[in-house]
Order: structure tokens, then C-alpha cells, then sequence
């Protein structure tokens, strides 16, 4: 007859709770990627495309194994009581949207100049471009922080 060995539970602190609890939301974030690049939904976008090439086999084992990895991470959370993080959509693009900020400022020719001089004519045409996009960006900034009056 076999004892089920009971475990102490473990006290932690909150920055420790913190520290797991981002790390495994960041972790849980990648598997979510993951998980969308096994399912038969290929992107198409302006500077990337994806190709299917897992076979029908491949993408039902490796759901699988992710699963099993959400499973043990729930159980981690569980049993260590971790935080769970709520997101809002609205801090979701928030938060994206600053990101791309970040990309298209880096992007204008004068912080490129560490790759040599631009050529001719780029510097009209890239910043006024990249100028564009962050208006566009300001746009979706003030779409997402107003208040929805339904």
C-alpha cells in the first residue's frame, strides 16, 4: 500500500509570487503563440508569411504536449497561489501599440545613421512615411482610451 506523500505547502513572499507569477504568464503568453502556429491557420501578412508544414500527426502531438505543459502550470499556480494577471483589451493595445511606437521611431533615417549615411531621398520618403504611421498609432491611442458608451 502506497502513502500519498503530502506536501508542506509553501509560503512566499510577494516578490516572489511577483517574479513567478510574470514569469509564468510570459511562458503561458509563448505557448499561446505557439499553440496558433500548430493550428492550419497560416498568415499572410506584408512582410512575413507563414507556411503550413507540420504534418495533421505533428500538429495533434504537439497540441498534446503544450496542453501538458498548461496543465502543470495550472497546477504550479495552484498550489504555489499565485497571482493571475487580467488583461483588458484596451491595455493590450495600449501596450502593443507603444511597442510598435518604439519599432518606427527606430526605424527614421536619423537613428539609422549607425549603418552609414542614408541614401538620397530617404530620409523624405522613409520619415514622412513613418510620421504617417504614428499619427495613425496617436489615432488608435485615442480609440482604445475612450470610454466605450454602450
Amino acid at each position: 500500500m502506497s502513502q500519498e506523500k503530502t506536501q508542506k505547502p509553501i509560503t512566499l513572499s510577494d516578490p516572489y509570487r511577483r517574479a513567478l507569477s510574470s514569469g509564468f504568464s510570459v511562458m503561458e503568453e509563448l505557448l499561446f503563440d505557439l499553440l496558433t502556429l500548430v493550428y492550419d491557420n497560416p498568415e499572410t501578412g506584408v512582410f512575413t508569411r507563414k507556411t503550413t508544414s507540420l504534418s495533421l500527426d505533428q500538429r495533434h502531438r504537439l497540441r498534446r504536449e503544450i496542453h501538458d505543459i498548461l496543465v502543470q502550470l495550472r497546477q504550479i499556480k495552484n498550489e504555489l497561489r499565485l497571482q493571475e494577471r487580467v488583461e483588458s483589451p484596451k491595455s493590450l493595445i495600449m501596450s502593443r501599440s507603444s511597442k510598435v511606437w518604439e519599432i518606427l521611431c527606430d526605424l527614421k533615417t536619423d537613428r539609422l545613421r549607425g549603418y552609414g549615411k542614408p541614401p538620397e531621398g530617404l530620409s523624405d520618403y522613409l520619415d514622412t512615411r513613418i510620421d504617417q504611421l504614428l499619427d495613425t498609432l496617436k489615432r488608435i491611442g485615442k480609440v482604445a482610451e475612450t470610454e466605450d458608451s454602450r
